[in-house]
């Protein structure tokens, strides 16, 4: 169905890609068509580049790019899509360029159109997988697919190195044979740094304990599951979370069963505590009701802003999405001095016409009318 390729087509039979991403995508994706693709590993190429300094001019430093990537790819860079991050370094600048041929990406691209839905952004497996990585200290994440063993070690939040070798052997690969593969990348990695590898993660294997013991004993570092099967809610229901390292203010998460509570520019953690508290104090209410508890308690533990300087309140939003793609409820309040307080206000009102409105959005050409529908309202509080 897909073979993963630099050069070819990969989609051999693309109405079956497009049937899989219907069922994948077709109960979640609510109102917003707009995703992230992830493709295979094997079909980017990903390079890391160094240069002692880039032109500001966005146009002129992909230029110097694509020129410098020339030698290192199989394919004509002139009909590929570029796309780099770049890393500042003491030495320079640091480029992290992924590379695809454009057939390549508009073969993955059409069918995610074809399905119904818009890829504003096409990603390979590995570095969508590290943004689940946390990588302040020395950090080798292995990926493990069919096809392939991707290697990124991780260090100061920065890639330091990345590979991605031919496995032919698949999942079924032994943990002896798995640290065998990643072991010229981490000698590579420590001669060149002079650091150690603290921490390994691994994806793609059903059981990534297995490989434990063997890169454990190489490296001596701790090794656990990239995402385990809990943090995806298959066994308990707990969410799963991430809050990157370059985000402004107190930024950070929490997360329990069924739940996340999450916020940026915080006062402190204390406030994202209190909204996940304020959402789980009545467990047996309506769960608009139970999220508006969760912002109003974030606004009393302190909000938006600095211990020294409170934000002022500008905006609050609410919405519930069930079976549907569009939402059961969505509702907001912008400019506001005291939103959440006006929010809860909205709410409250609209709680009366809510049965008028779902009736409308289900059934427009049986739905009541206006007019008859506030008569009900009218004779119910008679």
């Amino acid at each position: 169905i897909v073979v993963a390729d630099l050069v070819e087509n990969n989609l051999r039979q693309r109405s079956t890609v497009r049937a899989a991403i219907e069922s994948a995508l077709g109960g979640v994706a609510g109102r917003s068509r707009d995703v992230i693709a992830v493709i295979p590993d094997a079909a980017v190429r990903v390079v890391l580049l160094d240069f002692d300094t880039l032109p500001s001019d966005g146009e002129e430093a992909e230029g110097v790019v694509r020129f410098r990537l020339k030698k290192s790819l199989p394919f004509d860079v002139e009909k590929a899509k570029v796309s780099y991050h770049i890393q500042k370094s003491k030495d320079g600048v640091r480029v992290v360029a992924a590379v695809a041929m454009t057939s390549v990406i508009e073969d993955y691209e059409t069918a995610f159109r074809d399905a119904g839905f818009n890829p504003g952004v096409v990603l390979p497996s590995m570095l969508a997988a590290l943004g689940a990585a946390e990588g302040q200290r020395p950090t080798l994440v292995v990926k493990v697919d069919a096809r392939t063993t991707s290697i990124a070690i991780l260090s100061d939040d920065q890639l330091q190195l990345f590979r991605t070798l031919e496995n032919a052997r698949g999942v079924t690969i032994t943990g002896e044979q798995l640290a065998e593969e990643v072991y010229p990348s981490v000698v590579f990695f420590q001669d060149t740094y002079h650091l150690n590898i603290e921490r390994i993660y691994v994806a793609g294997l059903s059981e990534a304990g297995g490989a434990a013991p063997a890169l454990q004993a190489q490296t001596g570092a701790e090794v656990q599951e990239l995402v385990a099967a809990s943090q995806l809610g298959k066994s308990s229901g707990t969410a799963v979370a991430h809050t990157g390292p370059r985000t402004r203010g107190w930024s950070s998460h929490v997360t329990g069963e069924n739940y996340v509570a999450f916020g940026n520019g915080l006062v402190g953690p204390e406030v994202a505590a209190a909204i996940a508290k304020g959402f789980l104090a009545e467990p047996d209410a309506d769960l608009e009701h139970r999220l508006l508890m969760g912002i109003e308690a974030g606004r009393d533990a302190g909000g938006q802003g600095t211990r020294e300087r409170h934000k002022t309140e500008r905006s609050a939003a609410l919405r519930v999405y069930s079976t549907d793609t569009f939402a059961d409820i969505d509702l907001r309040v912008d400019l506001h001095a005291t939103a959440v307080e006006e929010l809860r206000r909205v709410w409250t009102e609209y709680k009366q016409y809510e049965a008028y409105y779902r009736n409308r959005e289900r059934n427009p050409s049986g739905a009541k009318g206006q007019e008859e529908f506030m008569k009900t309202l009218r004779a119910a509080e008679a």
